[in-house]
């Protein structure tokens, strides 16, 4: 049988050990923080003190570098393209293809000639891909709203869902359609403003 302090050892290593798979750059620093004072913690309850003087500076550099990230001001741009056999969005769906289908399996390349395609860079870096089209009722389907693991911090929707539909409301826009049966997808939608229609794959968000 394991002791509480050996229970809280393991748990903080098996955190420390869980971050460092992460590829969301958030994330990683709040787990590694979390493992990283667990296992301070378990350093000092067994007097290890080199444990528990290393892992409480990791918890502190850990906490200034979040610090860091949530009180920077990210510069966001929404900047048309078009598919080409060897264009930047080519390239880009080649490395993302398998986690773009993951979120949007009916997504298809062969579309992409009669949509709209725009990148969202992000302090001049392309951390998302935005891809709809207009519909005749002054409304949008979205088919695509895509961020790469690192930028999956909801930044991007916040612009993309503030900034950008103040532009579409300009256009005569009235408001934006999607469509999934993906849960984490739906989960997304939900958060940041659309409304699921009718118990349906369908969600709504007006603008």
């Amino acid at each position: 049988m394991f002791g509480l302090y050996e229970i809280i050892g393991y748990a903080g290593s098996f955190l420390v050990a869980v971050s460092l798979t992460m590829k969301n750059i958030v994330k990683l620093r709040w787990v590694n923080l979390a493992g990283a004072f667990t296992f301070a913690v378990y350093g000092f309850l067994i007097e290890a003190y080199p444990i528990f003087a290393v892992n409480f500076y990791i918890t502190v550099i850990d906490i200034y570098y979040i610090v860091q990230m949530y009180s920077k001001k990210d510069s966001f741009s929404f900047v048309g393209v078009e598919y080409k056999e060897n264009s930047y969005l080519a390239e880009f769906l080649k490395i993302y293809w398998d986690d773009i289908i993951k979120y949007f399996p009916d997504f298809k390349k062969e579309e992409l000639h009669k949509l709209s395609s725009h990148f969202v860079l992000r302090n001049l870096n392309p951390a998302g891909l935005f891809v709809y089209e207009e519909l005749e009722n002054n409304k949008i389907k979205v088919h695509v709203d895509y961020a790469i693991p690192e930028y999956r911090d909801l930044k991007n929707a916040m612009y993309l869902y503030s900034t950008e539909l103040n532009l579409l409301k300009q256009n005569k826009i009235s408001g934006l359609i999607a469509e999934t049966s993906v849960e984490e997808h739906r989960k997304y939608l939900m958060n940041i403003g659309f409304k699921q229609e009718n118990k349906t794959n369908i969600y709504i968000k007006t603008v």
